[in-house]
């Protein structure tokens, strides 16, 4: 491996498990579960459950924001029963 600047250059899965990452992805899930939550609760007209998950895609990459995105539906869907895709009628 090269070295970039001081630092050993890393990529793929090791890029991305990284503090910093994984720190990003859980705030970022917490930000979508959060504001979710408002919405629903205060019954506005707007879907603003994916700020993190944009947020996460910007700040972290494609891989930092499809886990936010995927995680945050799996865990909202948990505490939201009406979120399951496929749930007997």
């Amino acid at each position: 491996m090269g070295v970039l600047g001081g630092r050993e250059e890393r990529s793929g899965y090791e890029a991305f498990f990284e503090w910093r990452n994984l720190a990003l992805v859980l705030i970022c899930i917490v930000l979508n579960l959060g504001i979710g939550l408002i919405v629903t609760t205060l019954k506005l007209p707007f879907y603003l459950d994916s700020i993190g998950t944009v947020l996460a895609t910007a700040l972290g990459g494609l891989g930092a924001g499809i886990i936010a995105g995927v995680l945050s539906v799996v865990i909202g869907s948990a505490y939201t029963p009406t979120l399951w895709a496929l749930r007997e009628p």
